[in-house]
Formats: structure tokens, sequence, C-alpha cells
């Protein structure tokens, strides 16, 4: 009986024999085998697929069965066309487990991670991410700590900010207000009046101008807590692959 065997780099598999005849996986950002090489690097096999794992196009004859999501172990069982997934069965065809999530009614009993298949894996069968991240869990608490911190600081930063605008943004401007009221004060009989209007609109104005630059920097605040807390700091820790960060950062960071 021939025996094939596997080789793995960083819990992806990367390399098969199968009966003597060698196989190198390339693989796309979801961990999908996307093209086998042999032994010189030639292409022999690629593999196109639909969303949810179902083969569009195959060129070669190669019978692997680690095709959608197969270097993260996704294994398929010709004979029944299911993804065996460690934990449970996948039926591509329907979108869905065969069994109930263990973790559920925390999401879909059924569900496949959370109908976003072009961005999200599951190989442990129970929770979606990637090796080493969500899916086990197993550094989930220091990588939440590890953005708990960025975002604390980032809003140190805006209180900072905030205060340097107050002091020096809106003083320069009823600096300015002042000033000018003072020099319009000086012209006869409609000086007074109209340096009252001044005054008043001025500071009206100043203020406005301070709303809206604050308002401005609580925006930038919060697109560096989704890009630098989430994408370079949180993501990384989870050992989520960078192309699929860049993929689909909405699905990752909730924005």
């Amino acid at each position: 009986m021939a025996v094939t065997s596997y080789a793995t780099f960083n819990g992806n598999i990367v390399y098969e024999n199968r009966a003597g005849v060698e196989r190198d996986y390339m693989r796309d950002s979801l961990g999908s085998t996307t093209a086998l090489l042999d032994s010189s690097q030639a292409q022999t096999d690629t593999f196109f697929y639909w969303p949810y794992g179902e083969i569009r196009t195959q060129t070669g004859s190669t019978k692997t069965p680690f095709t959608f999501v197969g270097t993260l172990g996704y294994y398929m069982d010709i004979a029944s066309s299911l993804f065996y997934v460690r934990a449970r069965h996948l039926r591509s065809v329907l979108a869905r487990w065969l069994t109930v999530d263990p973790m559920w009614s925390a999401g879909a009993a059924y569900g496949y991670v959370g109908n976003n298949p072009t961005c999200l894996a599951d190989p442990s069968g129970l929770q979606p991410g990637g090796p080493g991240g969500p899916g086990d869990g197993s550094n989930q608490a220091h990588c939440k700590e590890l953005w708990k911190d960025c975002d604390k600081k980032v809003d140190s930063w805006l209180h900072l900010a905030i205060l340097l605008i107050t002091a020096v943004g809106t003083g320069a401007c009823l600096g300015a207000v002042f000033l000018l009221a003072g020099l319009v004060a000086t012209i006869p009989i409609i000086g007074p009046g109209l340096a009252v209007l001044i005054l008043l609109f001025g500071i009206a104005a100043c203020l406005i101008e301070s709303f809206l630059v604050l308002e401005i920097i609580l925006a930038i605040c919060g697109f560096v807590k989704l890009f630098w807390c989430c994408m370079d700091i949180y993501l990384p820790c989870m050992k989520i692959p960078p192309a699929q960060i860049k993929r689909c950062p909405s699905i990752w960071c909730g924005f």
C-alpha cells in the first residue's frame, strides 16, 4: 500500500511525498492550496475555489485531500465530500457544519465563520481564526491586554491633544479677537459698538473652531486605535497572517 507523508512548518502543510512523488504546497492568504510544485519547482497542479470551498476549477491529477484551507489542516474526504476540521465536519456545498458549535449560543449553531469564508478560517473547528490565534484561544487574553494598553495610550494622547488645543488654539483665536476688537474700538462713533459685536461673534467663532478641531482629533484617534491597536498590535499577536489582515480589516477590527 502506497504511503503518503507530509511535512509542516509553523503549523502549515508545506510538502508531501506520495509514494516517492514529491510536491510542494503553495497557499493563499486564507490557507487554501492554490498550486503544487514538483521537485524541480515546476507547477503540476492548480486549484481555484468557490467561497465556501468547493473546487471551481482544477488542473493536474494529484489527489491531495488538503485543498480548501488545506495547509491549515482542512482534510477533504473524497468519499463523503466532507471536510474534516479537527472538532467537526464541514459540508461546503451547504456552507454549514454538520454538528453544533460547542460555543453555541455565542454564535450560529451550524454557521461557518460568520458567513465570511473569503476572510476567515476555522482550523480548530471551534472558533474562526488562525493557527495559534482565535482558533485555539491560547494567547487571546494576553493579546487583549496588549490591545487595552494601546487603547489607554491613545486616550492619554487624546487628552493631551485636547489640552494643547484648548490652551494654544483657543487662546490664540481669542487673543486675535480681542486685538481686533481693541483696534476697532478706536474708530470714532461706531467703534465701541462694532467692537462689542466683534467680541461676541469672535468668541463664538473660536468656540466653534475649537469644537470642530476636537471632533477631528477624536476621529483621528479612532482610526489610530483601529489601525494601530488592532491591525498592528492585536492581530499580529493573535498570529493572523498579515495578508489576511490587509485583505479584510473590517472583519477583524469591526469598522
